[in-house]
């Protein structure tokens, strides 16, 4: 690689590397070599990286920084409600005919996008969802022929209840201990303060003094909560992927804040049955009495 792109008057080359945290090995050398080489005298490359960890560089390859090769970091954020809208509103003219468009309430479209915008922001989720709504239809049409051919929001909402709902139900529960522990600490959290949203430094204060309590003593050890830590941003990382939670924007991870995007329910739901969170939901459930 170092002969084809430091080789004098070579054409520039852009290399687009997807899902390149699949290089990590122990020593990161390969990865390494590949984000130093376009910072060489004289190089031709221009080296593109897509992964689905915020933090690759500042957690694997730490040296970067130091040898002034760190690459610069552009972060998409998930859809906006008004982008999947717009985009659904598209795809449904490009994809039916001008007759057949009208099918679609335009208020069960608004409600889907709201809907997984609040959840994940993914297109092919709200493109999924509305296939789902269609074959709904078109079974009506097989049953009585005589029926609407239209997508009601409430033909919406029940196929929405049905893929989030359990989605992230299974979700969870496929979850390693840790990270279930961590996101049943964020509920907590939440409903505890009645707010929607934590920063992570904010997060850490509460914890310390949460462990020392009677039902912290009784939750399982999580170690440490430090935003700088990177077995919690190990942890952290795995919710976000898995779409249970979304982090808002910032330099570093630890001026960020979290939201959870799943119900607390379906968190509730999910480990009922886990010994080690007994305490934490048997106090959930007994606020929830409290409210009533």
């Amino acid at each position: 690689l170092q002969s084809h792109f430091l080789a004098p008057k070579k054409s520039l080359t852009v290399c687009v590397i997807d899902e390149i945290d699949a290089l990590l090995t122990r020593s990161q050398t390969v990865l390494y070599q590949l984000f130093e080489l376009p910072k060489k005298t004289s190089s031709s490359l221009v080296l593109i990286g897509i992964s689905n960890n915020i933090d690759l560089t500042d957690r694997f390859l730490p040296r970067l920084r130091a040898r002034n090769c760190e690459p610069q970091l552009l972060v998409f954020q998930p859809y906006q409600h008004k982008q999947l809208r717009d985009i659904l509103l598209s795809r449904i003219r490009g994809a039916l005919p001008e007759d057949s468009q009208h099918c679609f309430d335009k208020m069960a479209i608004e409600f889907c996008a709201r809907k997984v915008a609040a959840v994940s922001g993914d297109m092919r989720k709200c493109m999924d969802i509305c296939r789902q709504c269609l074959d709904g239809v078109e079974e009506k049409l097989l049953e009585d022929k005589d029926a609407a051919p239209r997508v009601t929001i409430s033909t919406m909402s029940r196929i929405l209840s049905q893929s989030l709902g359990s989605e992230h139900v299974s979700r969870i529960k496929d979850l390693p201990i840790q990270k279930k522990l961590l996101l049943s600490l964020f509920a907590f959290h939440f409903k505890v303060h009645e707010s929607k949203e934590v920063g992570l430094r904010q997060f850490e204060k509460w914890f310390k003094g949460f462990s020392k309590s009677k039902t912290g003593r009784r939750v399982p050890n999580i170690g440490s909560l430090n935003p700088s830590s990177p077995s919690f941003v190990d942890i952290l990382t795995g919710l976000i992927e898995n779409g249970l939670i979304i982090l808002s924007k910032g330099k570093r991870i630890a001026d960020r804040r979290v939201r959870v995007v799943c119900r607390i329910a379906d968190i509730e739901y999910a480990l009922k049955d886990v010994k080690q969170f007994k305490a934490l939901f048997d106090e959930l459930r007994a606020m929830d009495e409290t409210s009533k």
